[in-house]
């Protein structure tokens, strides 16, 4: 019997893992870039290997484009770091589901090419199974607000494995006690992997600066571990309003009103129309009245809240500055 392998060339294959991770998201996809060295004449993104655990078989295909070093290439930048010079392949796996350490072996079987045979070879893999790291954010958190009011805020929640965290709830704690609850139904548009909801909650009734906690404890119906996460907001509980003031910023040479410029009475922080007139809620008392417009100068006072009120706010504005004239002798 003839053996159709006995005139077929034999190359040797090197494999090198290239900065391979050491931990990896438990049940995640994960990319390994693996570096091969080969004087076979022929292309290699048609051989095929498999992934062992073990005597276990748990994957196999086919090694893909092969990515080549190109001098000329702007994505080889030597101030970015070593250039690896060498043919690369990258193969996709999924991490074990269960926390801990395990160990791979990436096989390339012996097989041929055409004419081109190509030896077995091994490389070994090793990482570790993480939990899954989830983080908070809060945010539309109305201040100031009311004793008692209902407020109404918005959360969300990410898993750094991009995990659907839909239908999972958070915990709303003010000086430790549990105040409300909300469920993250949505993906935020723009954020990438957020999951959200809305929470309404009742302000505390002590005036002043109130504290909260949100709390997330996930649980993931497919069993994969994820880490609790905390994160914290605050808002200032103000004194119901008594009256209106009604303020209107005008320029003082020309009386024309400037508008968006930022008005802060007491707690309340509001801007001025297209107008330049801004009405503002107020509870009584006495209240600094601080107003800034960039280009303008606009000196703060104090006024006292007993009745609804209508004060008009002359702007000084400023000359406007050459931006050359430091240079110019």
């Amino acid at each position: 019997m003839v053996d159709p392998m006995k005139d077929t060339a034999s190359f040797p294959l090197v494999l090198d893992l290239v900065s391979p991770p050491t931990q990896v998201d438990a049940d995640c996809l994960f990319t390994l870039a693996v570096a091969l060295e080969c004087d076979a004449p022929c292309d290699l993104s048609s051989v095929t290997y498999e992934l062992h655990s073990g005597e276990n078989l748990i994957g196999q295909g086919v090694l893909g484009p092969i990515l080549r070093f190109d001098p000329d290439s702007p994505d080889y930048d030597p101030r970015n770091g070593p250039v690896e010079k060498r043919d690369q392949i990258f193969l996709s796996a999924r991490a074990p589901k269960a926390l801990g350490h395990f160990e791979w072996h990436i096989v390339i079987p012996a097989q041929s090419v055409g004419d081109i045979a190509i030896e077995a070879t091994q490389i070994d893999f090793a990482a570790t199974t993480s939990i899954h790291q989830t983080s908070l954010a809060v945010w539309d958190v109305p201040a100031p607000v009311q004793p008692g009011q209902k407020m109404r805020i918005s959360i969300g929640a990410k898993c750094s494995a991009g995990c659907d965290l839909g239908g999972l709830s958070m915990r709303i704690l003010n000086q430790g006690a549990g105040v409300a609850t909300g469920t993250l139904s949505a993906l935020h548009p723009q954020m990438e992997g957020l999951w959200c909801g809305e929470v309404e909650l009742d302000a505390p009734i002590t005036l002043g600066l109130a504290e909260f906690d949100v709390s997330f404890a996930p649980g993931d119906p497919r069993g994969l571990p994820h880490s609790a996460a905390q994160a914290s907001f605050s808002t200032i509980v103000d004194a119901p309003p008594d009256h209106d003031v009604a303020v209107a910023i005008v320029d003082r040479e020309t009386g024309a009103p400037v508008e968006e410029a930022h008005i802060r009475l007491g707690l309340q922080r509001v801007s001025t129309d297209m107008t330049g007139r801004v009405i503002i809620p107020a509870p009584r008392g006495e209240h600094r009245l601080f107003v800034w417009k960039a280009g303008f100068e606009i000196p703060e006072q104090m006024i006292l809240v007993d009745q609804d009120l209508n004060i008009t706010v002359q702007a000084k504005a400023l000359p406007v500055k050459n931006p050359y004239d430091r240079w110019q002798g």
